[in-house]
């Protein structure tokens, strides 16, 4: 009965590690109104010289997070995004500002436009040493 404990436990251990310290959400809005969840990792097609909303949803889910919701990158070929930074395939149309419902639950709205088609990766990162943190891939393929 000992041994089957054990391997509870070690179970218990290795799939707890592994998990992130942030759960995310990503809802793509277009200029007409549509709507569509983001998985991250997945392709999703975007038109050129279009405007396009992206809701970001962030739960913490670890008690005392030292990160703040503005501690979160979001890092657009491999550099921060910026409104400043308009050579981006996708231009950054507003500062990237956070409001929070409570301590665990925060949200932020992204307008950008695509202004170069082509694939552009759009990294969300949280570097926290509690847990995993989170770093996660968005792929916008630009018509």
């Amino acid at each position: 009965m000992n041994h089957w404990k054990g391997v509870l436990i070690a179970v218990f251990i290795l799939s707890a590690t592994g998990a992130y310290a942030c759960e995310f959400a990503f809802t793509l809005i277009s200029e007409n109104g549509s709507t569509q969840r983001i998985q991250p990792g997945s392709e999703v097609e975007l038109d050129l010289n279009n405007t396009y909303t992206l809701k970001v949803a962030l739960v913490e889910d670890h008690r005392n997070c030292h990160l703040t919701p503005e501690d979160t990158d979001f890092l657009l070929e491999e550099e921060k995004w910026k409104t400043t930074k308009d050579y981006l395939p996708l231009q950054l149309l507003n500062d990237i500002s956070w409001t929070s419902r409570d301590h665990r639950h925060h949200k932020v709205e992204i307008s950008f436009q695509t202004v170069i088609s082509g694939t552009s990766s759009l990294e969300v990162l949280r570097d926290c040493d509690k847990k995993e943190g989170y770093d996660e891939f968005l792929h916008f393929v630009v018509k």
